[in-house]
């Protein structure tokens, strides 16, 4: 079949009226055809011989008719349609060898052995197959063998790997840059055993932590429930006495120690609950209180001559006990429950009077404090100040005798304590020390200055003239941003504002009247506005004040 094809395209190469004599199927009549015989399928349909006719130099070759030619293989196929003339093995009737880079059969490529792809992910198997031609890109076939599950088409080389216990994307490795807290292969989302301590998620109380688990041992009075039991395991010592601690056998309970024991030990003495380590010493001879020998209250352990039962309150402070000498170091040195009064700083300035303040109710006045010009001993070091210690002032000129003074009329003395000369004070904050009624103790009032030296104190705009028409808000200007509105402005009757800021609209003032006020009440279009309307207008223009005006 493959020899006819291979001479049916030569046919169709040929001028139409050639193929007129050509016949396929067998032997022409009056021709002949020798197997062992080599030609050629050329020429014309002038050179070729018609149907029936044979010259002896042609002959018919597979119900073709050739022209005679050389064989120069013995192969049994014409140079001309053999596509390695000087090769035997090489023919278009030989059997193709796959994958050795050569066209054994003369069909113009070598065949394939390809690789089996049963999911049709593209990726084959290492199961070998024939295919069918020589591209291995029919259904089923792959020219790659690296696909690590043929049966699932999710799985292949470069796959999306996802969080699971699949290895899509066949690099050998399930987790992928997933947390794998056990460090057993699996991606911790789809690990059943997280902690990898043998018991699945849903089983474990702390399936994170593989030294908690069902079974584990516990580890007593840690406060871990290390077995999943519910409650820690606790030390539990038999207590006889009942005061608490413990001692003679151990045991472990879960959770808390049952009546009759206790979750400590260390008790010297069962059959008395007094006495434990967490008991006090007492005088009361010899007897060991706190079960510790090194501290019973016979001791002298400061070396005072003066013991526990003697009355020490600090055996452990050879300058505490009864009659020692009161310190300056706020301790009660000769145990009398109390320090003394001198030891005390009722003022808070760092020093007591023992440490020599010689006025414990005043702050300013301590050893070490700065002198003052205030005529007081302030550094407690019995001598009245002078003025080479203390800390001197600039006086400055109070031309209007408001009590503060101008910065820029400095007494020409300079630093003093005591005041050079009347008209002279210490503060130096008045900012117009021409006008009695401004300094910073003067109360701010609507005039337009600042009144209390204090600039801040106007920038709240109610002192200030927004909109050029002489009125501010502090003059009951109701709207500042309009210059038409204001105290002296004239009402505009039915436009609903109110032009005069005295608070009443068109329905309800006076100046409006007529039955054009379609917003005008019934008493005001009469004229007859009630005499405590008149009143409310008399008071309001009683209020009024021009700009400039002191109270």
């Amino acid at each position: 079949m493959r020899l006819l094809l291979t001479l049916a395209l030569l046919l169709l190469a040929l001028p139409a009226q050639a193929q007129t004599v050509l016949e396929l199927g067998g032997a022409s009549a009056g021709g002949n055809s020798s197997a062992s015989a080599s030609y050629s399928l050329v020429g014309t349909v002038g050179q070729l011989q018609p149907v029936g006719v044979s010259t002896g130099a042609d002959e018919v070759f597979a119900g073709l008719w050739h022209m005679l030619s050389e064989d120069t293989d013995g192969d049994g196929w014409p140079d001309a349609v053999d596509c390695d003339p000087n090769d035997a093995t090489i023919s278009p009737s030989a059997t193709e060898i796959p994958n050795d880079g050569i066209d054994q059969d003369c069909d113009g490529s070598d065949s394939s052995d390809c690789f089996a792809d049963t999911d049709g992910d593209g990726f084959g198997s290492t199961s070998v197959i024939a295919s069918a031609d020589t591209d291995c890109l029919d259904a089923g076939e792959s020219d790659v063998d690296t696909d690590c599950d043929d049966s699932d088409p999710n799985a292949y080389p470069g796959a999306t790997e996802t969080c699971d216990a699949v290895d899509s994307n066949c690099d050998g490795d399930l987790v992928d840059g997933d947390a794998d807290l056990d460090g057993d292969g699996l991606p911790d989302c789809a690990d059943d055993d997280l902690d990898g301590d043998g018991v699945d998620n849903d089983s474990d109380c702390e399936p994170a932590d593989p030294t908690i688990y069902a079974g584990a041992i516990d580890q007593p009075d840690d406060g871990i429930d290390q077995d999943c039991s519910g409650a820690d395991t606790v030390s539990c010592w038999v207590d006889p006495d009942g005061d608490g601690w413990g001692a003679g056998n151990l045991t472990l309970h879960e959770a808390t120690c049952p009546a009759g024991m206790a979750p400590v030990d260390g008790d010297c003495d069962e059959q008395n609950p007094a006495i434990n380590p967490g008991a006090a010493e007492v005088c009361n001879g010899l007897v060991d209180d706190d079960c510790d020998p090194t501290t019973d209250e016979h001791d002298d352990a400061d070396g005072d001559t003066w013991t526990i039962c003697d009355g020490d309150c600090a055996d452990d402070d050879a300058l505490t006990h009864p009659g020692a000498v009161e310190l300056c170091d706020s301790v009660d040195n000769d145990c009398d429950v109390t320090t003394g009064e001198d030891e005390t700083d009722a003022d808070s300035d760092g020093s007591r009077v023992c440490d020599g303040d010689c006025d414990d109710a005043d702050a300013m006045v301590f050893p070490g404090a700065p002198e003052l010009c205030d005529g007081i001993d302030n550094d407690c070091d019995g001598a009245p100040e002078t003025n080479a210690e203390v800390e001197s002032f600039l006086w400055y000129l109070d031309a209007d005798g408001d009590g503060f003074g101008d910065m820029d009329a400095p007494h020409p003395d300079g630093l003093d304590c005591d005041q050079p000369e009347p008209g002279y004070v210490v503060a130096d904050t008045d900012c117009d020390d021409t006008d009695p009624l401004v300094h910073p103790d003067a109360e701010e009032i609507c005039n337009g200055i600042d009144d209390d030296c204090d600039p801040d104190t106007d920038l709240d705009g109610t002192d200030l003239d927004a909109d050029g028409d002489t009125y501010r808000p502090c003059d009951e200007d109701c709207d500042d941003t309009d210059p038409s509105l204001g105290p002296d402005a004239v009402e505009i009757c039915d436009d609903g504002i109110d032009n005069d800021c005295n608070s009443l609209t068109d329905r309800d003032d006076a100046v409006c009247s007529g039955a054009g006020c379609t917003g005008c009440s019934a008493a005001t279009i009469a004229g007859t506005a009630s005499p405590v309307a008149g009143l409310l207008l008399l008071a309001l223009g009683l209020r009024r004040r021009r700009p400039g005006a002191r109270p």
